[in-house]
């Protein structure tokens, strides 16, 4: 596996962006404390534990697919790691919309919404770099 300029400047600058934003502008500039919850937390939802779980379920089926048999050197090795982008962004912004609905004064969902778009942009520079 080679390493692409593109690719790894292009994450450099997403996590400095994400770390500024998240850090600087969300916890010092506005106050908004970042809360983080467990899959299985006895403070969250139990339908957001439900949809959480199931998507864990659903990135091993699709993994274990994509990773083993005959279909391994099929996939580019992006390609082969994006159920695990799709399940910790599905979880972020499930999460973050749970957050939404019952704790919308505290505005957290602020860092769930922030690093699920960062996930999605990593992947992305990820996917569009190994094209280049």
């Amino acid at each position: 596996m080679r390493v692409n300029t593109f690719s790894v400047v292009g994450i450099v600058i997403v996590f400095t962006i994400y770390i500024l934003v998240d850090q600087v502008y969300l916890k010092r500039h506005l106050g908004i404390k970042s809360k983080y919850e467990w899959l299985f937390s006895v403070n969250r939802k139990t339908y957001a534990k439900i949809i959480d779980f199931l998507i864990l379920i659903l990135f091993i089926i699709i993994f274990l697919n994509l990773n083993s048999g005959s279909t391994f050197h099929t996939y580019s090795p992006v390609i082969r790691t994006s159920p695990m982008f799709g399940m910790f962004f599905l979880q972020n912004v499930n999460q973050g919309i749970e957050e939404l609905l019952i704790n919308r004064t505290e505005k957290s969902y602020y860092h769930k919404f922030l690093g699920s778009f960062m996930i999605l942009v990593t992947f992305l520079i990820l996917f569009v770099g190994e094209r280049v």
